[in-house]
């Protein structure tokens, strides 16, 4: 597939059920990827993947939020270069920090989205972050896209695409990116793979 384009941290919003795992999963089929997972769910996902891609994707489940920062401070850059990873994907992030609770977690987050960035600069990786869709909270004069992550997080991603469901169809759109026009993508989960249907840019 090959869909989304990055640039930076690229998020990939959604509420349950819009078909943002899957459009991470199939992302992950097109590049060495390491996927990092807070529930099993995503791993059944593979069944029927070629042996090719599933020797291309290193898959992790991360339970908590310290299991993601010590994955990510010690062994994640390491793994980077021994398997030519282009592609980390943490899906869901923000399941983390909810399952948890906030406060000192958020700051931890913090510090490991920006190690990642470190790695993604100097290995030239991309990095899909995962994160459920609240819609728009508002505190003051402030717009929170995601009140678990909080508002630096609105500051940290440079990419951004949240994908929606109207009964049967599912739609996929960027909404923020510093190279590319913003663009919509109709597509339809299938049982090995998505397919777009349609597409329109602005």
């Amino acid at each position: 597939m090959g869909l989304l384009k990055y640039h930076g941290v690229t998020e990939l919003s959604g509420k349950p059920g819009s078909g943002k795992t899957a459009i991470a999963i199939e992302e992950s089929k097109e590049f060495p990827t390491i996927y990092l997972t807070t529930t099993a769910f995503c791993i059944e996902r593979y069944k029927g993947s070629s042996k090719e891609v599933m020797d291309r994707v290193v898959i992790k489940y991360i339970p908590t939020i310290g299991h993601l920062a010590s994955f990510a401070m010690n062994s994640i850059e390491r793994i980077v270069v021994e398997s030519n990873t282009r592609l980390i994907i943490i899906d869901s992030l923000d399941h983390l920090l909810a399952t948890e609770g906030m406060g000192m977690s958020r700051g931890v987050l913090f510090g490991i989205i920006n190690k990642l960035k470190r790695v993604s600069q100097k290995h030239l990786v991309n990095i899909l972050v995962v994160t459920c869709h609240y819609g728009t909270w508002t505190v003051g004069s402030f717009c929170i896209p995601n009140p678990v992550l909080g508002l630096q997080w609105m500051y940290m991603v440079n990419t951004k695409y949240i994908c929606s469901r109207n009964g049967e169809k599912r739609t996929l759109k960027l909404v923020r990116s510093p190279l590319a026009s913003s663009g919509t993508w109709e597509f339809e989960i299938g049982p090995s793979r998505v397919y777009i249907v349609s597409e329109a840019f602005e």
